[in-house]
Formats: C-alpha cells, sequence, structure tokens
C-alpha cells in the first residue's frame, strides 16, 4: 500500500502518493488492496502523460474521496468515515495501545532518561489513562456506527474505570516509595509489538449482512438516524427530518424500511452523498475537535506558566495548540459554491 514501493518521475509525485495513500487508509472504507489498484491507476497516468499527479487528479485528498465512490456501496456503507470500523474493533483498540505506548516511551525517556521508577500511584493513574481511553476510544466507534446505547455504556465503563483509577491513585499516595525501576524503553517497545501485531492482522473487509431485514421497523429508523448523526455528521435537525422523510415514505408504501431502501447503513450513505452540505458537516466537525484541542493545549500551556511549571512539555503543548488552531481555522471548499 506504501507509496515508496512505486518510483515516481518527480519528488512531488511521491508527496501527493504519500499525502493520497494516508487520506484513502484514515477516510475511507478502503482496505490495502483497494490503495495499492488506485495507485497504480495514478502512476501509470503521470508516467504515460508527463504531467503531475495533482495536475490529472486535483488534491490528494480529493482524489482519495473521488476514488473511494467507485468501491461497492455495501463496501462504502459498511466502512466508517474514519476508518474504524465496529467489527474491526480489536484491531483498532491495538493500534491505539500501541501509539499511546510509544508516544508516552518518548515522552518519559526524554523527561525521566533511561529508567523510570514504578510507583503504585503512577501505576494506578497509568491503569486510568489506558482504559479510559480504551473504553472511550470504543465509545467512539460505537457512535460512529450508529448505536447511541453502545455508545453511552461505554462513556459511562470508561468514567467508571478512571474514578476507581483514580481513587486508587488517592488511596496509595501515602506509598510513594518506588516498587523498582523498569527501563524507559519498555513502553515504546511493548507499544511497538502491539503496533506489528495490529499490522499483522488481517483486516476484516468491511461488510453489512442482512440482520436489519428482521429488525423491527422503528429500530431500522433509530440507526439509520443516528449514523446520519455519528458517521456522516448531520445535524440533529437534518438527520430527523431525512428520518421522518423515509418513515413516511415507508408508511405510504406499507414496506418495511428494509424492503425498500436495503440496509441503514446504504441508505444512510445514499442520503448523505446526495447532500452537497456532507462535506461542510464533516469538515466543520473535524474543525471543533481541533478547536476543542486548542484550548485544552492553551489551558495547559496557561497553568505551566502560572505555576511556573515551564518545561519542553510546555513548548510541545505551544506547538500542538498552534498547530489544531490552524486546523481549526482552516475551511476546506464547500461544492454548494
Amino acid at each position: 500500500m506504501s507509496a515508496t514501493e512505486l518510483t515516481w518521475p518527480q519528488k512531488q509525485d511521491g508527496d501527493w502518493a504519500d499525502t493520497f495513500t494516508w487520506h484513502a487508509a484514515w477516510a475511507t472504507a478502503a482496505r490495502k488492496d483497494d490503495i495499492r489498484g488506485w495507485l497504480d491507476v495514478v502512476h501509470e497516468a503521470v508516467v504515460d502523460s508527463g504531467g503531475t499527479a495533482e495536475e490529472l487528479f486535483g488534491p490528494a485528498r480529493d482524489a482519495a474521496e473521488t476514488f473511494a465512490q467507485d468501491l461497492p456501496p455495501e463496501q462504502r456503507a459498511a466502512g466508517d468515515l474514519d476508518e474504524g470500523t465496529w467489527s474491526d474493533l480489536p484491531r483498532t483498540l491495538l493500534a491505539m495501545a500501541g501509539w499511546f505506548l510509544m508516544a508516552l516511551g518518548i515522552a518519559r525517556l526524554v523527561s525521566e532518561g533511561w529508567s523510570t521508577d514504578l510507583t503504585a500511584p503512577g501505576a494506578a493513574v497509568f491503569a486510568a489513562l489506558v482504559l479510559g481511553a480504551g473504553g472511550l476510544g470504543t465509545a467512539g466507534l460505537a457512535w460512529r456506527s450508529g448505536r447511541p446505547v453502545a455508545t453511552g455504556a461505554w462513556v459511562l465503563a470508561s468514567l467508571a474505570l478512571v474514578v476507581v483509577a483514580v481513587y486508587a491513585a488517592m488511596e496509595l499516595l501515602d506509598r510513594e516509595r518506588s516498587l523498582g525501576s523498569v527501563p524507559t524503553l519498555t513502553l515504546p517497545a511493548i507499544g511497538a509489538v502491539l503496533l506489528v501485531v495490529w499490522w499483522r492482522l488481517p483486516e476484516r473487509k468491511p461488510a453489512i449482512d442482512d440482520s436489519s431485514r428482521t429488525w423491527p421497523a422503528e429500530r431500522w429508523f433509530t440507526r439509520m438516524e443516528w449514523l446520519l448523526r455519528g458517521r456522516h455528521k448531520m445535524p440533529r435537525e437534518t438527520a430527523r427530518r431525512l428520518t421522518a422523510e423515509t418513515r413516511a415514505h415507508a408508511e405510504e408504501t406499507g414496506e418495511h424500511p428494509f424492503e425498500s431502501f436495503g440496509p441503514p447503513q446504504v441508505h444512510a450513505l445514499a442520503l448523505a452523498e446526495a447532500d452537497l452540505r456532507t462535506v461542510v458537516y464533516r469538515d466543520r466537525s473535524e474543525r471543533r475537535w481541533h478547536l476543542l484541542f486548542a484550548i485544552f493545549a492553551a489551558a495547559v500551556v496557561v497553568t505551566n506558566v502560572v505555576s511556573g511549571n515551564v518545561d519542553w512539555s510546555t513548548w510541545v503543548f505551544v506547538g500542538a495548540g498552534l498547530l489544531s488552531l490552524g486546523l481549526a481555522l482552516h475551511r476546506r471548499p464547500s461544492p454548494a459554491h
């Protein structure tokens, strides 16, 4: 899948291909074989025409989305816009844990050196971070898969685990003595192992079964509405209006919604693709998250400055906050104009 496996005529084409691969992998339901095939098409066109990839196919991100339109509707409907799928939950959690441990290990290496003292409170806080991140990550997948009940359950479960871990840390504060020291490289090493396992595990091809054929009609409509909101980033009012229109059509024909529209994932995708504002909805959602992180980073920086605890991590938050703010202020062109 890597663009570096191909020899590109110009460096800018190679850079374009890398960007294309990134967006194709994280913004569509495509799998490695799909992306490899798209890169072959782009490479052949670039070599034959003598033009650049951007001249022939446009910006890499837009090109990735355009190529994704050629995937079978069932595959596109089964895959989440942010790549993670409910069926791929184990692989997604492995990736999250791997990257988290890699980042934490590097941070500890810079701040603590080659060895890290292990204390009971520190272990409890670490457990809180891991359990909370895993639970919230699972909740995010459930939300984007149109499962509001599962979303709420995982949010509550992750918060409960964090509360228990923090309580344990508070109870263990009087045991600050070191339980021993461990090589700091242990954390990134474990993270690297998890990432290798994640990479080697076979990807599940996005697929939709026919189980919604036997669902009560109201369950079908509920899943479609939450898919429009969670996966396709539509405002609540728009999602409810489209769901009401779909329900009215089904009531008029007297058919089960599956008979008229197929699985809710497929119909939600069709409605989203028919609405030119879908790109605007997605862009707005992405910018909102970037803005929230920028605010969080600013709060951390201000807290460190006021407390006089300015170190290298403060500057990391400054850089990350400015980057997030820039992404939050950047608007993608609207197709409606």
